[in-house]
C-alpha cells in the first residue's frame, strides 16, 4: 500500500482481474481496523458475489435494462458509512456510462446500492 490523497491505495485481484483499492488510515499507516476488512475482500468476494450481482441487476432492472454480463469492479475501498466500516465497491456499467454504481456490504450483507459514487 502506498499513501496518496489522504488515503492508503495498492490493488487487489478479484475475479481474475486487478482492482484499485483505497483504506482509510493516518500518515504513518493504515487504520488497523481497516486494514483487518480490507484483508478479508479477496477470500469474501465470492461470498458476497450473488448479493453484489443481485444488487446490480435490480439497479439494472429499475433502468429498464437487461444485463447478459456484470462488469468487474473498478474499485474496491474500505469507506465509513453511518460511522461504521464498510467495504465500497465501485462498478462501471454499461447501461450508465456517466455514473459509477457502488455497492456497500457491511457484515456480509449489502446495505446500500448507490446509483454514482466517486472513487474515495
Amino acid at each position: 500500500l502506498v499513501r496518496s490523497r489522504a488515503r492508503w491505495r495498492g490493488s487487489l485481484y478479484l475475479r481474475g482481474g486487478a482492482t484499485r483499492l483505497s483504506i482509510r488510515g493516518r500518515r504513518r499507516e493504515p487504520a488497523p481496523d481497516d486494514l483487518a476488512l480490507a484483508v478479508t475482500i479477496v477470500e469474501r468476494f465470492d461470498l458476497w458475489m450473488p448479493s453484489i450481482e443481485a444488487a446490480l441487476l435490480e439497479h439494472a432492472h429499475d433502468a429498464g435494462v437487461v444485463v447478459d454480463e456484470l462488469p468487474q469492479p473498478a474499485f474496491a475501498a474500505v469507506i465509513a458509512l453511518d460511522g461504521l466500516s464498510t467495504v465500497e465497491f465501485g462498478f462501471e456499467v454499461p447501461w450508465d456510462d456517466e455514473h459509477t454504481v457502488g455497492v456497500c456490504l457491511r457484515d456480509d450483507i449489502v446495505v446500500e446500492c448507490n446509483g454514482s459514487v466517486l472513487e474515495p
